[in-house]
């Protein structure tokens, strides 16, 4: 199935939901380089991009969980695009939380019911960030909540893979073949033939461009990412 903002790439034992949650464009004015001895010059004004939300749907038990959760503001698109795909918000068991920002978390409220899955880094920084405090609001604060570490099993196959840079503990979650790369990328276009060029929500912009000149060498398969322009894939 496919339409206007949902997109669904079938695997062996799982299917793979897209669903855009808004359309955005940042400003070229956004990015810069933390190479001093970089020339390249910005030609576009702007760069295309998506916030996406993503579920793994597993075919052997219909268990769906989701990867980040959109800005849950009056604007989302997340809950008609779920709707039209024939998911009950409530039928989402587990949510994985890529990093502590809104167009991440705002949604989180959406689901009550589900457990709500973030990196034990991410969730200590986010507490010692006065920047962030107000995302409180969407965070659960009970059993609901679980923390992990990096290089671990998280839940169903989905592994954690430490990515900091962008927030101290961004998280890449890996399934086979399959990373959801979260906020590696801000401008796919840019970053990626440039990818000294960080966004101005890089955190530690040098930690950020490391982090994603290893992925881009090192993560072969297909990549699914927040930001990158609807259906939210590179391949």
């Amino acid at each position: 199935m496919t339409h206007a903002d949902v997109t669904i790439f079938d695997k062996a034992e799982y299917k793979i939901y897209v669903i855009k949650d808004a359309t955005t464009k940042p400003n070229a004015s956004l990015f810069t380089s933390i190479d001093p001895q970089e020339k390249f010059i910005q030609t576009a004004a702007n760069y295309a991009g998506s916030v996406n939300v993503f579920i793994i749907e597993f075919k052997n038990d219909n268990k769906r969980i989701m990867i980040d959760t959109g800005f849950g503001n009056a604007e989302s698109n997340l809950l008609p695009e779920l709707k039209k795909a024939g998911i009950p918000a409530e039928s989402i068991s587990d949510i994985l939380i890529t990093h502590i920002h809104p167009d991440h978390v705002g949604g989180l409220l959406e689901f009550p019911d589900a457990k709500v899955y973030i990196a034990k880094l991410e969730y200590d920084s986010w507490q010692k960030d006065s920047s962030r405090k107000s995302l409180s609001t969407y965070l659960p604060k009970t059993e609901k909540l679980i923390l992990f570490e990096y290089n671990t099993e998280v839940i169903c196959g989905l592994h954690a893979i430490k990515a900091s840079g962008h927030t101290p503990g961004h998280t890449i979650f890996q399934i086979e073949d399959c990373y959801f790369v979260g906020d590696i990328l801000h401008a796919a276009e840019l970053q990626i033939e440039h990818p000294s060029f960080c966004a101005r929500y890089d955190i530690n912009p040098q930690e950020a461009a490391n982090c994603r000149k290893n992925a881009l060498r090192n993560f072969h398969g297909e990549w699914y990412g927040t930001h990158i322009p609807f259906p939210g894939k590179l391949q």
